[in-house]
């Protein structure tokens, strides 16, 4: 019987206790084949090559990146042994060379190679246990700041190149550069990344003004400047250029949701987070820093919201209430597929975040040393201040450990953002290898008894404000349905906007509103009108909103026009009524209806009273066109009514793009399916 060769003994060896035997020995035998200098370099190294196997028997993903990478073998044989942090100024050094060596490719590709490359030590160090969960997550959070910082640069200095430097007017009157901040939300913002998470972020600047003009296409607004800006970071970072992105990239957290500016001022900012945010876009404030840019201009946001988010005057109850709330929304997010869900599912990840979270909204208004953003240490401050058990802040902290752990073995298989257990017996069984479990029963096992102390403490902190949530209702709530959630986006707005229309809830005005559609030819139309013009009046600093605009939208008026209004609201803040009046003329002429608008809009006093100067004027206007419509209708018919109609609904294509060229100027086009009403907490 012949000898075995040494160097296959070795491979024997090194394969004996890794979780996928057959994986690493497939990627060894492919390399071998595919790349035989690299192997036998390899071969050479015998702890090279055992952290290699090691990578390949826990991830194929980083498998397949070093057989078409071989160049990266001496580079991880030099990281391999050192396992501290690495921090962002570092990354941001070591991506600064990797871009320089490889020049020709473009910034896509370098920021998703460079990546790809950094995860080899970082999941290397994590398989190992040379870092602790705290570490890796550290160690994460810094490559995305780096690479986000290297967007940042290359987006600023082409745009600095056209348009010149954003100008402000500082404390004394003189010229200065406007400051930008890319704010981090989410586990980006607490420090907490995983492997395959999207990444949160708002667009700050500090001042409205215009740049200097010194660049190719001279003068343009800081808006769309910074716009601009926060499109192009959005760009290099979150956009495939072949080899894939090297983040998903999510906006929808910033101010105004997806009907918002990509980019909003500072005042803006403060204003709407003050005023108009939901609660749970107020709790996800808790997790946010400044990732990249201004670290000033965050700390003036900072301050100035902060009273919005953590308020002395809230009740233990209604802390939890709102938190409990956005649960629930995201539990009706949630697809029902098989397997368990690490992240959403019960006494998951989301449940222990919320706890925390839940408590430091109910005690952080008095108590300024519960305002952290790391999950782990609010829990040990939390169980310090004695709002939750000591067993029960170990058993969170280590259940945490063992999820956010479970979830990065998940997603590293194949680099895919993945949350579920598979039910699968040879997968979930080599899951639980690679979880260091030693059968599929004592994964499940261990899992259970996690997930059962979370929703134990989670059922003991809401169980109170279950039981009592449906008594505290003032007025019935509005049906869960679209149009009454948008006219709840649009009463909450007006509730702000027109103070002297009484102190009467949100939810009263809500059902009003609806009335008052219902009377028009087309409810649906009238409801989405109107919530597209409230949003986009929000935001103006201006606390009157035209009654002409809420008229014309309560009518059921054209698609077109209430496109064009929703689009550019700085032409009512400037004209008033009568200007308006007079610049949308044809726009009433065209869509005028068969029914007359309803009695609220014609009463001359109350609290639905057209309140403007050209009030008069309005309804002179009004009564115009129901004698054009009755002339219309008996001299040519009704059929000449509905081409009318149907040649206004033709018309949005060319208002749509009217309006895009008009963005610019930060105004936006709404979107019917992505209004700011039916706004979730993303939960991905």
């Amino acid at each position: 019987m012949g000898s075995v060769p040494k160097a296959d003994a070795n491979i024997e060896f090194l394969l004996r206790d890794l979780p996928d035997q057959h994986g690493a020995t497939s990627f060894i035998e492919r390399l071998a084949k595919e790349q035989p200098r690299a192997h036998q370099t390899l071969l050479k190294q015998p702890a090279l090559l055992a952290d290699v196997l090691a990578l390949a028997a826990w991830s194929p993903l980083l498998a397949t990146t070093l057989e078409q990478n071989p160049e990266y073998f001496p580079w991880l044989s030099r990281e391999r042994t050192d396992p501290r942090v690495r921090t962002r100024d570092e990354l941001k050094e070591a991506l600064a060379r990797f871009a320089l060596t490889n020049s020709s490719l473009n910034p896509q590709v370098v920021l998703a190679r460079f990546r790809r490359r950094e995860l080899l030590r970082t999941y290397l160090h994590d398989i190992r246990r040379s870092q602790t969960l705290v570490e890796t997550m550290e160690e994460l959070s810094n490559l995305a700041d780096a690479i986000l910082d290297y967007a940042l640069s290359l987006a600023r200095q082409d745009l600095d190149n056209r348009y010149g430097l954003p100008r402000r007017a500082d404390d004394r009157g003189r010229s200065a550069t406007a400051e930008f901040c890319v704010i981090a939300l989410g586990k980006l913002g607490s420090m907490e990344l995983n492997y395959a998470s999207d990444i949160d972020l708002v667009f700050l600047y500090s001042d409205d003004g215009t740049t200097a003009g010194t660049g190719e296409r001279g003068e343009v607004s800081n808006r769309e400047y910074f716009v601009k800006l926060s499109e192009t970071i959005a760009r290099i970072v979150g956009q495939s250029g072949g080899e894939g992105a090297a983040y998903r990239v999510d906006l929808r957290l910033r101010p105004h949701g997806r009907d918002g500016s990509l980019a909003c001022s500072l005042q803006e900012a403060v204003r709407y987070y003050m005023n108009t945010a939901q609660d749970w876009e107020r709790q996800t404030l808790i997790r946010s820093r400044a990732a990249v840019g201004s670290a000033e201009l965050f700390s003036r946001f900072k301050a100035a919201v902060t009273p919005a988010v953590f308020r002395p005057e809230v009740s233990v109850s209604g802390a939890l209430a709102s938190v409990r709330l956005a649960k629930q929304k995201i539990d009706r997010q949630v697809e029902k597929k098989s397997g368990y869900n690490v992240k959403l599912g019960r006494g998951g990840i989301r449940e222990i975040e919320f706890i925390a979270q839940a408590l430091q909204l109910a005690h952080g208004g008095k108590d300024d040393w519960l305002r952290v953003s790391h999950t782990l240490v609010s829990l040990g401050r939390l169980a310090d201040r004695d709002f939750i058990e000591q067993a029960e802040r170990s058993e969170l902290s280590d259940a945490y450990r063992f999820l956010r752990c479970l979830e990065h073995r998940l997603q590293m298989e194949h680099g895919l953002q993945t949350h579920t257990v598979p039910e699968a017996g040879e997968a979930q069984a080599l899951l639980a290898r690679r979880m260091g479990s030693a059968s599929a029963d004592q994964f499940l096992a261990v899992l259970k008894t996690h997930t059962t102390n979370v929703r134990n403490t989670y059922e003991r902190l809401f169980s109170e404000v279950e039981e009592t949530s449906q008594t505290k209702h003032e007025t019935p709530p509005v049906a869960i349905d679209k149009d009454a959630a948008l006219a709840n986006a649009a009463a909450r707005i007006l509730a702000v906007h027109r103070p002297e229309r009484g102190s009467a809830g949100s939810t009263a005005l809500a059902h009003h509103l609806i009335s008052l559609a219902r009377q028009s030819l087309n409810p649906h139309r009238a409801v989405l009108q109107l919530s597209r013009i409230t949003a986009s009046v929000e935001k103006l600093d201006h606390h009157l909103v035209s009654d002409l605009f809420l008229i014309h939208a309560l009518r059921g008026g054209a698609l077109a026009e209430g496109q064009w209004q929703a689009a550019g609201p700085g032409a009512a803040a400037g004209g008033r009524v009568r200007a308006l009046a007079r610049r949308f003329r044809a726009f009433w002429r065209a869509t005028a209806r068969a029914k007359t608008l309803p009695a609220a809009c014609r009463r001359e006093s109350g609290p639905d009273a057209v309140s403007n100067s050209g009030s008069a004027a309005v309804a002179g206007q009004h009564e115009s066109h129901r004698r054009q419509l009755r002339w219309l209708g008996q001299s040519r018919g009704h059929r000449d009514l509905r081409e009318r109609r149907a040649r206004e609904d033709r018309d949005i294509t060319g208002f749509a793009g009217f309006a895009a060229r008009q963005s610019r100027y930060g105004w936006t086009l709404g979107d019917e399916s992505v209004q700011r009403a039916h706004r979730r907490p993303p939960h991905l």
